[in-house]
């Protein structure tokens, strides 16, 4: 994978999970009312990123072709 898609990967990836824990901390501090569906959707988007961070980045195996 190359430099700029790696890059790219990252920044991506830590927007997701920056945003989707805003938004839980948002909703369950400071949010005057919220619904269920507000917060399985901010999870989600935590979630996600999590996710995309740990398989990118954290449980990465080496590329053995290069």
């Amino acid at each position: 994978m190359g430099v700029v898609r790696r890059s790219i990967n990252m920044i991506l990836a830590l927007a997701l999970t920056v945003a989707g824990a805003a938004g839980l901390v948002f909703l369950l501090f400071y949010a005057a009312g919220w619904q269920g569906w507000m917060v399985m959707a901010a999870g989600s988007v935590f979630t996600a990123g999590i996710l995309w961070l740990w398989s990118d980045f954290i449980d990465a195996t080496p590329n053995e072709e290069l």
